[in-house]
């Protein structure tokens, strides 16, 4: 039996994105736990709280689920877990260093940068550029 590296818990109303996510995370390792609600309300905070073992919202140019984050840890607390025990990963977080260092002083311990289905020529640059920001 192959070994787990913990739960997650992945919801967002677009049903393709939950399925290519719960097969990323799978094949990764991941025990995955898929809805398909709403990424930051109540109802997703709360299965956090009961079974996930993370809460991994994606950056969308109107919502800014970093604000989310004292809230989760306040329902985690609550419930008797450690507030430190769901790990928050930002999909789609902005690649420039204010950003990645608002990012992690809000708490969140990945940031995932999304990376185009393009040629290497266009893969590549991004990706040196992807590393600077991380550098500083």
């Amino acid at each position: 039996m192959p070994v787990r590296l913990g739960r997650v818990l992945v919801v967002d109303d677009d049903p393709d994105t939950v399925d290519l996510l719960t097969t990323i995370l799978s094949d990764a390792g991941y025990e995955v736990v898929a809805a398909f609600t709403g990424g930051d309300g109540a109802t997703t905070f709360d299965r956090v709280v009961e079974f996930g073992d993370g809460w991994m919202p994606i950056m969308r140019p109107k919502t800014n689920p970093v604000e989310k984050i004292p809230e989760l840890r306040e329902r985690l607390k609550k419930a008797g877990r450690d507030p430190k025990s769901a790990p928050v990963s930002i999909f789609f977080a902005p690649p420039k260093k204010p950003a990645l260092d608002a990012l992690e002083a809000a708490g969140v311990e990945r940031a995932i940068f999304g990376v185009p289905s393009e040629a290497r020529d266009a893969v590549l640059p991004r990706l040196d550029a992807y590393a600077a920001a991380m550098r500083g």
